[in-house]
């Protein structure tokens, strides 16, 4: 019904991002009926609870995998050393929704399930912006760029929550709104428009963390595939320039993360 071609916009908000990232991405081979499902492509009549019940298209056969067995082995590959363990939960996300439409990042070769080796996946509007990219990053390596497809579609935004840093408890006053799209991403809002605190889990674990008092957390976006350095958790008490390194982001983003 070409219903996308007069909209402006897209807001996906946390898992509603897995199935908009692939209609807009997936590889051009992939036409729109096959990704919804000719049974009700272009049919509103057909439209009905029952008809959606039943997987016809790519994308909800991708929805209705195996979630678990991508989980297990994922956390198998973890222990085998095969998969960083802060990796382990974005690999089998990445096996099971993303990897049939090759837009999953590099996952390990686990046998029976889904994998690729996909790298440096960034993705961007148009083949423009990915010729500016390039441009002024001559050594970021965009060789297998996601480029939007099937759509007029002017902005896609993808939203999810900052929670708190590894090892601390996450209160709602510190919970912040961040963003992604293929233009500008970040933390547009401070907490609550304020500094927060951060207390450490009650766990062997992370127990002994100290309190992080006064951290100012968002205010600011950036072009999402910058230095990842502007990533870090800054914290304002008596240190300024105080970044924690495990938080910063190797590489931009990908879709999967």
């Amino acid at each position: 019904m070409n219903l996308l071609d007069e909209v402006d916009q897209i807001l996906a908000i946390s898992g509603a991002t897995w199935a908009t990232a692939v209609y807009l991405f997936a590889d051009k081979s992939y036409s729109s009926e096959d990704l919804l499902g000719a049974t009700t492509f272009g049919k509103l009549a057909n439209l009905t609870l029952d008809a959606i019940r039943t997987p016809h298209g790519e994308l909800i056969k991708s929805a209705n995998a195996s979630f678990e067995s991508y989980l297990f082995a994922a956390f198998a590959a973890a222990g085998a050393g095969l998969v960083d363990l802060s990796k382990a939960f974005e690999a089998a996300i990445g096996g099971a929704y993303f990897c049939p439409f090759r837009l999953n990042g590099e996952l390990p070769q686990w046998p029976g399930l889904c994998t690729n080796a996909n790298k440096n996946q960034i993705y961007v509007e148009s083949e423009r912006q990915l010729n500016i990219i390039k441009f002024r990053n001559p050594k970021l390596n965009v060789s297998n760029a996601l480029i939007k497809q099937r759509t007029k579609v002017g902005s896609f935004v993808m939203q999810a929550c900052l929670l708190s840093p590894v090892g601390y408890e996450p209160i709602g006053d510190s919970i912040v709104a961040v963003r992604f799209s293929p233009d500008w991403s970040g933390f547009p809002y401070f907490a609550d428009e304020k500094a927060v605190n951060f207390t450490a889990l009650n766990t062997s674990l992370f127990g002994s963390l100290p309190t992080l008092e006064n951290v100012l957390v968002g205010g600011g976006v950036v072009e999402w595939w910058s230095p990842s350095h502007l990533w870090g958790w800054r914290s304002l008490n008596g240190n300024p320039e105080s970044y924690d390194p495990t938080k910063l982001l190797p590489q931009p983003w990908m879709l999967v993360q």
